[in-house]
């Protein structure tokens, strides 16, 4: 159980681990000629899901990772938090996994709008199904991954309306 513990040496690796994952400076994507994002997804899984097991633990014991200055908050246990709770957050962020369900739906006004379930959910038939919102970029990156396909997000809250798809080769500058 000690390994598990959220340091502050742990909590520096997966901020530098999430900055490598997204700029794409722990694997270049140059590297890969037509790459997509299911190319990057498989790439960068490894590190996509320990920084998840980091997220998920940190937000089990209410020792939450920080990113950015952003507290990192696992979807699931964000839902049930207190009012309490949430307020006592400064800066939540959503760490979402997921798995895709149905096509991303476009437009111009709103972005992209898709049905997910939780990763921890796979294969219950009464999994709640959530809608997401990304930003218009993300539309063909979302239509690559496909039906069923696992993707990692970070997400504002209160209504997860605005996320942020990871670990797709994006390149931010």
């Amino acid at each position: 159980m000690g390994f598990w513990r959220c340091s502050y040496a742990k909590v520096q690796v997966l901020f530098f681990l999430l900055c490598w994952v997204q700029l794409g400076i722990l694997k270049s994507n140059e590297n890969i000629p037509n790459a997509n994002a299911n190319d990057f997804l498989r790439l960068y899984e490894q590190d996509l899901k320990e920084a998840y097991r980091l997220v998920l633990y940190g937000s089990q014991t209410r020792n939450y990772v920080l990113f950015r200055g952003y507290h990192l908050i696992d979807y699931e246990i964000y839902k049930i938090l207190s009012q309490k709770e949430l307020q006592n957050i400064k800066k939540p962020l959503i760490f979402f996994y997921g798995i895709l369900k149905g096509k991303p739906f476009y437009s111009e006004l709103g972005g992209v709008s898709i049905m997910v379930v939780l990763a921890s959910n796979v294969g219950d038939k009464k999994a709640p199904v959530i809608a997401l919102n990304f930003q218009g970029r993300y539309f063909s990156d979302l239509l690559t991954i496909g039906e069923d396909g696992e993707f990692y997000a970070l997400c504002a809250p209160p209504s997860v309306h605005r996320c942020l798809l990871l670990g797709i080769g994006e390149k931010w500058w």
